[in-house]
């Protein structure tokens, strides 16, 4: 089991902020793990600028998330974005930290149904460390399903600067630079 206590910092809220400003123009949020993106597009943004539609896709969430937050407490391949998204336009979709599983066959099955589901999002945020052997062919392979729909990288952001010890201590043994991409129909 990962210890995620270092996206409890403030300095790793700043991904949030960064990935509701890009997200805004969305009605319909999908957002894997974290279900924190919501609290910052709330906070951020007038009542009537809210998403219309917000899913959140967490395999590790509990049962009272689900009661509380509307989590779906189920593998991303279990979720079916077709009928989430059916006829629906402005569509974003939220991917920061894109190490969510001990298992890579489950991380790299994951991603594979996110990219062929690619086809219904106008915007992809997508954060992760690209020293990690898991993360990068998936961001790539994300990356790669984005521009063949057309969605095209406009936002590219280093956090190497990122000097917060409890925020890089549990990614030591990957580096302490994450990457941060935005991809957008043009």
């Amino acid at each position: 089991m990962h210890d995620y206590s270092h996206l409890a910092t403030r300095i790793a809220d700043t991904r949030y902020v960064q990935a509701a400003w890009f997200l805004e123009p969305c009605q319909n949020i999908v957002e894997v793990g974290g279900n924190k993106l919501r609290e910052f597009l709330q906070d951020e943004h007038p009542r009537d600028r809210h998403p219309r539609h917000f899913w959140c896709i967490d395999p590790t969430a509990s049962a009272a998330q689900w009661e509380r937050h509307r989590v779906y407490a189920m593998p991303v391949t279990g979720f079916s974005f077709n009928e989430a998204l059916q006829d629906k336009t402005g569509n974003g979709l939220c991917l920061l930290g894109m190490e969510m599983f001990d298992n890579e066959d489950a991380e790299l099955t994951s991603a594979q149904h996110i990219c062929e589901n690619m086809n219904h999002f106008d915007i992809v945020v997508m954060e992760y460390v690209p020293s990690n052997p898991v993360a990068r062919p998936q961001a790539l392979t994300i990356y790669g399903a984005a521009q063949a729909v057309g969605l095209k990288l406009t936002v590219r952001l280093s956090t190497e600067w990122i000097r917060d010890a409890k925020y890089s201590e549990p990614n030591a043994s990957f580096g302490k630079c994450r990457e941060f991409w935005v991809m957008e129909k043009q």
